[in-house]
């Protein structure tokens, strides 16, 4: 009895239904709800034919991963390099230029503090001068020919022959630094390069001789001998 009463059950729902033809995709499957998905995800997937990858080489699809950086080539670092090169020999003319005025300038104010110190001594103790018998003024003598704390050259209205006695130095771009006696302290750039080549040397050019008269202006003039 049950057997008969099932029989007829299935056979009932069964002539409901319209006949599902071949080849038609049972109803609730992933094909027949591929359409029903949003239109947001479309062109999203790109379609890989089956067994085969995107780069061609077979074997299931590889996906990149996310957050992959591409690194340098090396035609990009030879350029960085090149670039760097370009920037030091533009920038390191400049830097060595910057360093030499600061030695220049710490050397000016070195012998400003002298002549200061100098200068103070002298209004402590009635506007008389150190005891050494000389002017009191600094300068920079030429380091191979430094034999004695002073310098001498010839000073105006001798009769004698033109010739370097000491020779001021030729440092800090072709240069030297003096203090005079007010205090004050002055670079001068020589006309002519000074190279040491014995003590009481001569002339040595036009541009020398210019260099000298420039020193020898600064000395007070002797007309006791």
């Amino acid at each position: 009895m049950n057997s008969i009463i099932s029989e007829t059950v299935l056979k009932t729902g069964g002539a409901s239904d319209p006949p599902a033809s071949v080849g038609d995709p049972p109803t609730g499957t992933a094909e027949s709800n591929l359409g029903k998905r949003p239109s947001s995800l479309a062109g999203t997937v790109t379609p890989v034919p089956s067994g085969e990858s995107p780069d061609g080489t077979g074997g299931s699809p590889v996906l990149p991963a996310r957050g992959h950086k591409r690194a340098f080539t090396l035609i990009e670092l030879l350029v960085v390099i090149a670039v760097i090169a370009i920037l030091a020999g533009l920038l390191l003319p400049a830097l060595s230029k910057s360093k030499e005025q600061a030695l220049r300038i710490a050397c000016l104010n070195n012998l400003k503090q002298l002549q200061i110190c100098n200068h103070l001594y002298t209004l402590d103790h009635a506007d008389r001068l150190p005891p050494n018998n000389f002017v009191n003024t600094f300068l920079d003598v030429h380091e191979r020919g430094i034999i004695d704390s002073t310098f001498g050259i010839l000073p105006p209205g001798w009769n004698s022959p033109l010739r370097w006695w000491d020779l001021p130095a030729d440092r800090h771009n072709q240069g030297c630094d003096f203090a005079f006696a007010d205090g004050h302290a002055e670079h001068w750039r020589w006309a002519a390069p000074k190279i040491f080549e014995s003590v009481g040397q001569d002339i040595g050019g036009a541009g020398d001789l210019k260099d000298f008269r420039r020193v020898q202006a600064g000395v007070r003039p002797e007309t006791r001998f």
